[in-house]
């Protein structure tokens, strides 16, 4: 698998159209991933759901929903992991991001700002999936 470059708000059914886009920021909502991949969201998940699932949650073939030839994926990011994520209030999200950050997810490169800031932002990409009524995707390539 390749480095995960975005996250993208858009209909599933989209998931072709941005996987072969040119003007992928032009074209659709999307933010940098800033260092998040599955491995991280699964970590996270298991946070905020409390359901004890692991990273594998993240790695379902049914959540694949577009390979190009030249190796770009489409995955989707479960409803699950957004909604659950969407229901924690702002003032939350730094707990969250201490045991987050306290996971083997992050190396010693990342700082607890920098896990806070990260959750903040992969949280805000959610409530705007979740408000527009799309899907959340990861772009990877």
């Amino acid at each position: 698998m390749g480095v995960l470059t975005n996250f993208v708000v858009a209909n599933a059914e989209d998931a072709e159209a941005i996987g072969t886009s040119t003007a992928l920021t032009e074209e659709f909502l999307s933010v940098k991933a800033e260092g998040l991949d599955a491995h991280k969201l699964g970590r996270l998940y298991t946070i905020v759901s409390r359901t004890g699932h692991d990273d594998a949650f993240m790695k379902d073939p049914t959540h694949k929903l577009y390979t190009s030839p030249s190796g770009v994926e489409i995955q989707l990011v479960p409803s699950e992991l957004v909604l659950s994520l969407c229901q924690i209030p702002d003032m939350g999200l730094p707990s969250i991001a201490k045991s987050w950050g306290e996971t083997d997810g992050f190396d010693s490169a990342w700082t607890p700002e920098a896990i806070e800031s990260a959750l903040q932002n992969f949280s805000g990409v959610c409530r705007e999936a979740l408000g527009e009524g799309k899907a959340l995707m990861m772009y990877i390539s």
